[in-house]
């Protein structure tokens, strides 16, 4: 029986192999030519094959637009020898590439989108990789990059969010920042040891001195100590690496170009390096999680957008030495303030200086929180298009100015509704003490408007006066609404119910704010210095806890408003008297105060 059985077998084996193959083979769905000398061919089983001798020309759309949804496999035969551009765009089907060593380029996005492209074989003979070819091919796991290649193009593997290893051949010489831009998964990039252009140490790219860095692989998270000896950054060297949290630039580089840090959305805390002296296009664009920059003393130069789209920025603040820039309620003007160069992104109302002739590019782009913008001078001699950009705001110009004409209110990247004149209650008419070029301009205007001050007198807010301890104290309970306090008795002998300030004190005696000088008085008309007046503000806030480290030398840790200092650091309400000052004991002003209040309520 078992004889009889297997020559059963053997019978249909000998029948089988003698049909002609083409009785096996799929069905043709498709064909046609995609080149002088190439024919495609697309059959049943999904299977795409490219046969032919030379380079391939597609036109647009390609020739099998309309079977993108069959096409599974891509095999490309020996001959052909490039493939052309937008070629297999959006093959969301295909899962498998075959590419032989006759292709010597790959050209621009000839396979973005191929969402499910998982495996592609590169063979020896390939040289270039051009720009996007493969951006948005989500399924890459891991890609090794032949020793033949000598170049990969700026976002070849853009958004590959499952691409988690690279090999570079010996070959690569030419590799931009951004090629790997967006593939959150991509643990590492690893290259031959025979590359004379590229090494790799724990993961991240570096030329063959390691002495710039090219790229940071994006999975990368936490701290992250720029080795010493890395002398400069490739543009787009961190681009889109949203787990680190803290980056230490070492002092030597001098250049951070655009895109740097683009989209570290994780970066909290960024301290750049004396020795900078530019800052490229977007080079923190992006950066929503950073709250405060210092501008050293060396940089000369900050091109458009370095900070869009910094959600959470307060302020832009420059070292005081810095002969090119200045930095006015967090806002970075030139040093002249007569070109403003970027808002922070979450200011809410801006008062333009009537000194201001010019917007740095994108000026305010991003700062989806700005509602209300104030010209005070001459219309501006340069506006451009992206000024505005993402923002709804009313913007007011000075009536009966000839500067200002019809051709000013176009769009400028964003929905503007303009408005001849000042808002109301513009202190501008009223204080005779208050300029537009002060830098407690905004704060005041803020202050008068939200009935937080109604001035020392009708025509005068005096800010060079020292602030009490009783201004300081109803300044702060007007920021916070009036609340009424619970109690109308008090512990101390030196108030009277009847002066404008009692309520208030009352108020932060109950929330502990203040316990008063002594255990009776609380000394209303006592100057009130800087240390207090950022304590109250802290305890008001409910006494947060801060991680800023401590940049002056005249605040000892373990005193009692030495908390409260770091926190009003880390939150941008002051940055002290200079760079490792904050004079704990010095009178506070009606301007600082105001100012202190302004950068920490007013959510401009």
């Amino acid at each position: 029986m078992n004889k009889r059985f297997l020559s059963l077998i053997l019978a249909m084996v000998l029948v089988l192999t003698a049909l002609p193959t083409a009785a096996l083979a799929a069905d043709v769905v498709a064909s046609g030519t995609c080149g002088e000398n190439l024919t495609w061919e697309l059959t049943s089983d999904g299977v795409l094959t490219i046969a032919g001798v030379g380079e391939m020309e597609t036109p647009l759309p390609s020739p099998w637009l309309d079977y993108v949804n069959l096409i599974e496999v891509l095999v490309i035969m020996e001959g052909v020898t490039s493939i052309d551009s937008f070629a297999f765009q959006n093959c969301t089907a295909l899962t498998y590439a075959s590419i032989p060593g006759s292709v010597t380029d790959i050209w621009t996005s000839a396979f973005s989108g191929c969402t499910n492209l998982a495996r592609v074989e590169l063979s020896e003979g390939l040289t270039e990789i051009w720009l996007q070819a493969f951006s948005g091919c989500t399924s890459l796991s891991e890609i090794t990059i032949p020793d033949s290649v000598t170049s990969i193009g700026q976002f070849a593997f853009e958004d590959c969010t499952g691409l988690t290893s690279v090999r570079l051949g010996r070959s690569t010489a030419g590799f931009h920042g951004g090629t790997f831009s967006g593939c959150k998964n991509l643990a590492e990039i690893t290259v031959a040891e025979e590359n004379s252009r590229y090494s790799s140490k724990d993961g991240v790219l570096f030329n063959k001195e390691q002495t710039t860095l090219i790229r940071i692989p994006c999975a990368l998270g936490g701290e992250y100590i720029i080795p010493n000896g890395i002398t400069e950054l490739e543009d787009s060297a961190f681009q889109d690496c949203t787990n680190l949290t803290s980056i230490t630039i070492p002092e030597g580089i001098t250049h951070i170009w655009a895109n740097t840090f683009r989209n570290c959305t994780g970066l909290t805390d960024m301290v750049v390096p004396m020795s900078v002296v530019y800052i490229g296009n977007g080079a923190f664009r992006g950066c929503s999680g950073l709250r405060e920059i210092v501008i050293p003393s060396k940089v000369e130069w900050i091109l458009s957008g370095a900070f869009q789209d910094c959600a959470n920025l307060v302020a832009i603040d420059v070292a005081g030495d810095n002969p090119y820039f200045t930095s006015k309620d967090g806002i970075l003007f030139n040093k002249e303030q007569t070109d403003l160069v970027q808002a922070p992104g979450t200011i809410r109302t801006c008062t333009i200086p009537s000194s201001i002739k010019s917007f740095g590019g994108l000026a305010f782009a991003g700062c989806s929180q700005l509602h209300t913008v104030v010209f005070l001078g001459d219309a501006p001699e340069y506006l451009d298009s992206f000024t505005f950009t993402g923002v709804t705001a009313t913007v007011y110009y000075p009536e009966n100015n000839d500067t200002w004409t019809k051709e000013y209110f176009h769009d400028y990247g964003g929905t503007l509704t303009w408005v001849a004149g000042l808002p109301e209650d513009s202190p501008t008419e009223n204080f005779s003490d208050v300029s537009d070029t002060d830098y407690f301009y905004a704060p005041v205007l803020w202050a008068y408007t939200n009935n937080i001050t109604t001035g020392t007198t009708p025509t005068t807010f005096s800010p060079n006066n020292a602030c009490t301890r009783a201004q300081i104290v109803t300044f702060l309970w007007r920021a916070m609404g009036e609340p009424e306090p619970q109690s109308n008795t008090t512990p101390f002998t030196d108030l009277d119910k009847n002066e404008y300030y009692y309520k208030a004190v009352l108020w932060a005696v109950e929330e502990g704010i203040t316990t008063g000088m002594s255990a009776t008085t609380f000394e209303p008309n006592r100057a009130c210095t800087r240390s207090q007046a950022v304590t109250f503000q802290w305890r008001a806030a409910g006494c947060p806890t801060s991680s800023a480290n401590n940049p002056f030398a005249d605040i000892p840790t373990g005193q009692w408003y030495t908390e409260a200092v770091l926190w009003a650091v880390e939150q941008g309400i002051t940055t002290g008297i200079s760079a490792d000052k904050f004079a704990p004991n010095n009178t506070c002003t009606r301007a600082h105060i105001v100012t202190f209040l302004y950068r920490n309520l007013s959510e401009n």
